[in-house]
């Protein structure tokens, strides 16, 4: 291994650990009230080395944000992988989605807000990683429509960013005013967002999965 490669590495573990860091204090505090000085404590460094590896706390939200996508890709591949038809592919991802968002608050804080302070770099990095979770929706879709999982007519495309449009509705939904009042809606008619994803998929695709 060369120098350089070591070094990057070695940078890159220790951008792992500030994140880390990061997160766990967050977790306790909130993302406003904490400050970078408190993080490089956390982290065990200096202040004057924080900033070395994130300019400030919009950075340090980009890269949870970032984290976040990137994992959120991992269980869709996941999904792909399997042996399982298109349209249960698809089912789990979305109820993988809602599990994520419902059990990491810091990451959802982070995915349902846009940085004020983001370089165009940065941006960039993440259209990238949710261009590649779009691709992997629509690549479930179409092993549904080749396996016969999925009645649909409509370009896989489209249907695609219909879902997406949903997921994303299902993100701003954990931060809306109104969340205890939907989920008493949902409570009463016996039903969970997982349950209203599935029929919003079901509804759009017009499909059934004629294996089950």
């Amino acid at each position: 291994m060369g120098i350089t490669e070591r070094k990057e590495r070695e940078r890159t573990s220790r951008k792992k650990n500030i994140l880390d860091a990061a997160i766990a204090i967050i977790s306790d505090k909130g993302f406003d009230q904490v400050t970078m000085e408190e993080i490089a404590q956390k982290a065990e460094l200096s202040k004057g080395s924080l900033y070395h590896y994130f300019r400030d706390k919009s950075a340090l939200h980009m890269a949870i944000k970032k984290r976040g996508l990137q994992t959120i890709h991992s269980n869709f591949l996941s999904f792909l992988n399997s042996d399982k038809t298109g349209s249960k592919i698809v089912e789990e991802m979305g109820y993988s989605f809602i599990e994520f968002v419902n059990n990491n608050p810091i990451y959802t804080h982070a995915l349902s807000l846009n940085s004020q302070l983001s370089f165009q770099e940065e941006e960039e990095e993440l259209n990238e990683i949710e261009n590649k979770i779009l691709l992997l929706i629509t690549h479930a879709l179409q092993v549904g429509i080749q396996d016969k999982s999925i009645e649909a007519t409509v370009d896989p495309k489209i249907l695609a960013i219909q879902i997406e449009f949903c997921l994303r509705g299902i993100l701003q939904f954990y931060y809306t005013n109104q969340r205890n009042h939907i989920f008493n809606i949902l409570k009463e008619n016996n039903m969970t967002v997982a349950d209203t994803l599935k029929f919003f998929i079901d509804t759009i695709l017009n499909q059934l999965d004629k294996k089950n």
